[in-house]
């Protein structure tokens, strides 16, 4: 057995830049590496898991938008070059302004947020599932990675068009227009959201099985909160 032992970095610095659209924020990451930015680490969070992580890591000064945290090892001079290029990059592609973890504390707050995100989105509910999976890919095309897979996610999911209420039947006492694991077809529907005193019928965008169901009868829905998700 090798053991390897690394001295820590004279300097640690983290901050997030947040972008206006996932393509920004993409193209931002592919140019950090294609420029060979000695960077330790860059990650990205959808704004939907930012959205999610917001809410569920209590993270302050934060938007729900594409999300790219950063992290610079090294000593402060070199630090200081990397970021710069980094900085350049991201507002070239409209990123904000960097937000600084200054401290240890923050540091470990902030990436605890991100390690977290697996946990965030399983706290949605009791019937969620989450899958975790690896991709390898030429750095050319990770661009057209995200997109295929953020499309790919955006054809699972129903979301509430409309702020309102969801019932799960047509009327009182009546079945429900789907259960956890039924099979549903094109165009079936699925609930009802009313609003502004319109009973509104949602039907489902595909065929599949529903794998979730994020609502109960009765309750109040936020616009484009995720409902049901059929695979």
């Amino acid at each position: 057995m090798h053991l390897r032992l690394s001295p820590i970095p004279e300097s640690i610095m983290s901050a997030v830049c947040q972008f206006p659209d996932l393509d920004s924020a993409v193209l931002t990451a592919q140019e950090i590496i294609q420029y060979g930015v000695p960077i330790a680490r860059v990650e990205l969070l959808n704004k939907d898991q930012m959205d999610i992580s917001i809410k569920y890591s209590k993270l302050e000064n934060l938007e729900s938008l594409p999300t790219l945290f950063y992290e610079f090892h090294g000593s402060e001079i070199s630090n200081k070059e990397s970021i710069d290029v980094v900085e350049e990059i991201s507002k070239n592609n409209n990123g904000s302004d960097f937000k600084w973890a200054v401290n240890i504390e923050e540091r470990n707050k902030m990436w605890k947020a991100r390690h977290n995100a697996y946990y965030s989105v399983k706290a949605q509910g009791d019937d969620v599932r989450v899958y975790a999976t690896d991709v390898c890919v030429p750095i050319s095309n990770i661009v057209e990675c995200i997109k295929f897979a953020e499309n790919e996610l955006q054809g699972t999911g129903l979301k509430a068009p409309m702020v309102g209420t969801a019932y799960v039947s047509p009327e009182p006492g009546k079945a429900p227009f789907i259960r956890l694991g039924d099979t549903v077809s094109n165009n079936q529907p699925l609930l009802i959201i009313e609003a502004m005193k319109v009973m509104n019928t949602i039907n489902a965008p595909k065929g599949g099985k529903v794998v979730f169901i994020g609502f109960e009868d009765g309750q109040p829905v936020e616009f484009e909160q995720l409902l049901v998700i059929i695979e």
